[in-house]
């Protein structure tokens, strides 16, 4: 792909600045067959790409020049896009521009400006005449003025990865909503950055670019690459021009606009930011202060250094998704924002470094097209485990790649599709389980397989053979071979061209006059149409004196492995290093499950044995001191795996449980931990002899301990429990409002309907879901009938005009449920001949049944129609 590094001319900036005429196209101008695109009445070529996509044209320079009319959320924009024909000349130009007011469109031609004709074809494809034929030897440069609309895009189906594709979003644009800022911001990917500015919309493109943002002057910038210029205007607005000089994707573009702090931070010389609210500016290096650490710690690993001018990160409003890895500048959703108490409980250092690895395996080298979506996503997530295992050791990095397998397998019940896939319905399908925590556990896999040292040679190699360019994944795997000289062909087939992964039986036997030891592994996965797998696991096999290192590699669908041995082995343990990527049964006797917990070296053999002890362990036995033993184990979630495992009638000393759950509630180092042994004392121990115990422990200093402590203490004494949130009400913080709401939804009555309703109508959408059952469950257990009405308004309001539409859904469901409540105390009116009851109920009914009607009408998003209709259907 070409990638020069281009810089505009004089007369393209002059060109920026020409005026042109404010309208539409004549829908009557004249028609034409455009090589590669079909022109239908009513139609549009699909934007849903598969496999690779075509390139008539390479960009080589986009550069915009951009404000915002914040009371039609629109954009006014002009665009100079620079590009060439890939190979085969061309006379014509069709560039993605989605949903947009078309002003103008001309040709540049040094300093001069030649309109030109177009037709915008079904407000997605903007086709335009050229002056003449253009071959793989020209470049052209097209000048588009135009105002983005992303409010009028056509509704598509939501998301799972990126829940909207409006690709330019502007919050609280009227500043009508106290408490939230004014902002606007992008999301480009996969392919919405054709919404906010005209361009070839696909991740095999690479270009330049340069960005003049023109905001208030309370407003700050944030874009790709680095700020040339600040312009103070006359106006009371100023404008920032940002420019990225090397070549990236398009749906890796951004730019965001708000009244954040930027708090700047460095390495190696180069500038690391973080844009969050004026609130969080003195936590933010607690939020992100890692981040130059990483850098450093990738650039070592990889070989390659830290490839952008600048990195930053911005904390932004209602996002819709987790975050988004735009080249050098990182957008986070508004849950890493956290004060110093919340970030007892929970940091998002996974984001961080999630996102900051893509800015090598994405950002520099990116996927050819989104059926390769495991290059950039798989890379990332394992970037993750890289940074762990650097900063919080191996047991910590194991820990979270064994929760990214468990939620892999939770997928694959219901979906087992090949990591790398060329047919799928929507973009937004490959950004699955498997594109992410699948494909970065086969990563891990793939480096025990081949050792440390090739397995970051071979990321070097492809990195530095590939950088600006897109990539397959026989691009990977032919990095990976050059430095090995291993032929790699059947990992990649079955790992990344298939589907499933192995479920293995594994069955031992010890001869005692053979003196030999026997491993059976059954591969009990459905083979059809999925390939037996090739496993190489290795296997430690314990003597009383020793550990022999053994290697079985599996190719069959049953195996049995013969190993000398003098003396019956006290635990063979297949798959030592714990890297496969699937399910085992291991067939391990119970004193071999002992074995493993206090003498195998891993985080995962322990969490093995722990798992392996039965719910219904006997008292007293060496199980039974194996769980209070792991309730103290050096890892927090082996504490809290052995916590839930408790059973008061396995430990007959109960006053020693009761103390040692006390001591760990109180001391334990994990507020995670803390809180399960709070939650273990309520369920074991009844009475109220805890009761003020639970109330010293609504001041801990964890959120996550305060709500177990309530929960605790509201089903001991429900009065002690209403009066400390009475006195919490005033907080902002959420989960305050979340522990307050889920008490009140539970033992709250007529007067906590205002601060009820408050919540609920203050709540962004970032926080809204969780709120809403909260409501919803105190709005059906009130009777007043203000209360009810109120409550039938508020979800009616909510599921109508909330964003996103899981957020409608779930105020739906709760108007569902609250319909369904009336109808039986409706019901029982009736039953008990209580007249005025009788009427109340009707009334309600009524209402909530008008405005269930009135949301569904209403609602366009074609997901949420479908529920809503088949629903009704029913």
């Amino acid at each position: 792909m070409l990638q020069p590094l281009r810089i505009l001319t004089a007369g393209i900036l002059l060109a920026l600045i020409v005026p042109g005429c404010k309208s539409r196209p004549d829908a009557t101008m004249e028609t034409r067959n455009i090589p590669g695109i079909e022109v239908r009445p009513g139609s549009a070529p699909s934007m849903e790409y598969k496999g690779s996509v075509t390139r008539q044209f390479d960009l080589i320079h986009t550069s915009l020049e951009v404000k915002f009319n914040y009371q039609n959320q629109t954009m006014p924009g002009k665009a100079v896009v620079t590009l060439r024909p890939h190979f085969y000349p061309s006379d014509t130009l069709s560039l993605d521009a989605r949903s947009m007011l078309i002003h103008r469109v001309a040709l540049l031609q040094g300093k001069d400006t030649l309109d030109t004709k177009y037709i915008y074809v079904n407000e997605e494809h903007l086709v335009i005449v050229l002056n003449k034929t253009y071959t793989k030897d020209d470049t052209l440069s097209v000048y588009v003025e135009y105002t983005a609309q992303p409010e009028e895009l056509k509704k598509k189906e939501a998301g799972s990865a990126v829940r909207d594709d409006k690709g330019l979003y502007f919050i609280n644009p009227l500043k009508e909503i106290q408490g939230l800022p004014r902002q606007v911001w992008t999301q480009s990917e996969p392919q919405s950055a054709a919404v906010w500015f005209p361009t070839l919309d696909a991740p095999n493109q690479k270009m330049t670019q340069q960005i003049r943002i023109t905001a208030d002057n309370s407003d700050v910038t944030l874009s790709n690459g680095i700020m040339i210029s600040s312009t103070n205007n006359q106006d009371g607005t100023h404008t920032d021009t940002w420019r990225m000089d090397l070549p990236h994707a398009p749906y890796l573009v951004m730019m965001a606009v708000g009244p954040f702090e930027v708090i700047k931070d460095s390495w190696r010389g180069r500038e690391v930011s973080y844009y969050v609210e004026p609130e969080y500016k003195n936590v933010a290096q607690r939020i992100f202060g890692n981040t130059p650490e990483m850098m450093e710690l990738f650039s070592n690993k990889l070989g390659v250094d830290y490839p952008w001018a600048k990195y930053s990160q911005i904390v932004v409003r209602e996002f819709v998704s987790g975050a988004m890895e735009n080249t050098s500048a990182t957008v986070h959703m508004d849950g890493l924002q956290r004060n110093e108490r919340q970030l007892i409980d929970e940091t998002n250092e996974d984001y961080v470094s999630h996102e900051l690895f893509h800015q090598w395996f994405g950002d520099l080298v990116t996927c050819e097209s989104w059926s390769n979506t495991p290059l950039n996503e798989s890379f990332a997530t394992y970037g993750e485990y890289i940074w762990k295992d650097y900063k919080y050791g191996r047991e910590e990095a194991d820990y979270s790649r064994a929760f990214d397998l468990n939620v892999y397998l939770r997928e694959s019940k219901t979906k087992q599709v090949n990591l790398i896939r060329f047919e799928y319905d929507k973009i937004d399908d490959m950004f699955d389980r498997h594109s992410y925590q699948k494909g970065g556990c086969i990563l891990h896999l793939l480096r025990k397989e081949l050792g440390d040292d090739a397995f970051f040679a071979s990321l070097k190699l492809y990195l530095e053979k590939n950088k600006f360019q897109p990539v397959e994944v026989h691009n990977l795997r032919l990095a990976f071979e050059e430095v090995t000289g291993r032929d790699l062909n059947w990992f990649f087939n079955q790992w990344f061209m298939d589907r499933g992964h192995p479920v293995l039986d594994i069955t031992y036997h010890y001869d005692a006059s053979a003196k030999n030891v026997t491993v059976t592994i059954r591969q009990q996965q459905d083979t059809s149409g999925i390939r037996l797998f090739r496993l190489n696991l290795e296997t430690d096999i314990y003597l009383a004196n020793s550990v022999e290192h053994k290697k079985i590699v599996v190719t069959k669908k049953e195996e049995t492995f013969t190993f000398p041995v003098n003396e019956k082995p006290l635990l063979v343990n297949v798959d030592a290093t714990k890297t496969l990527v699937g399910q085992k049964f291991d067939y391990h006797s119970a004193a071999e499950w002992l074995y493993q917990y206090y003498h195998a070296p891993l985080y995962l053999d322990r969490l093995e044995a722990v798992k392996a002890v039965p719910d219904n362990y006997a008292a007293n036995s060496p199980e039974a001191k194996l769980i209070l033993d792991a309730a103290n184990d050096k890892h927090w979630h082996i504490r809290t795996t052995a916590i839930k495992k408790i059973k008061l009638p396995a430990h007959p000393d109960s006053t020693e449980l009761q103390k040692l759950l006390m001591n760990i509630a109180r001391n334990d180092s994990k507020s995670s931990v803390r809180a399960a042994a709070i939650n273990k004392l309520n369920e074991q121990f009844s009475g109220n002899s805890l009761t003020g115990f639970y109330k010293e422990l609504l001041n801990d200093s964890s959120y996550l301990v305060m709500t177990a402590a309530m929960e605790a203490l509201s089903e001991r004494d429900s009065t002690a429990a209403l009066a400390f949130a009475l006195k919490q009400e005033q907080s902002k913080e959420l989960e305050i409002i979340e522990m307050n709401s889920g008490l009140y939804a539970n033992y709250g009555n007529a007067n906590q309907a205002n601060y009820m309703h408050q919540i609920i109508q203050n709540a962004n959408n970032d926080n809204l879901y969780s709120l809403l059952g909260n409501y919803g469950d105190y709005i059906i257990r009130q009777s007043d009938e203000k209360i009810l009405n109120k409550g039938i308004d508020v979800l009616g309001d909510k599921a109508k005009n909330a964003q996103p539409w899981y957020n409608r859904f779930a105020a739906m469901q709760s108007l569902a449920e609250l319909s369904s409540t009336l109808q039986n105390k409706k019901a029982d009116a009736v039953r008990k001949n209580i007249v005025l009851e009788q009427e109340k109920f009707s009334t309600l009914l009524q209402k909530c049944s008008d405005s269930m009607a009135s949301i569904m009408k209403a609602e366009t998003d074609p997901s949420l129609r479908r529920i809503y209709d088949n629903s009704n259907q029913k």
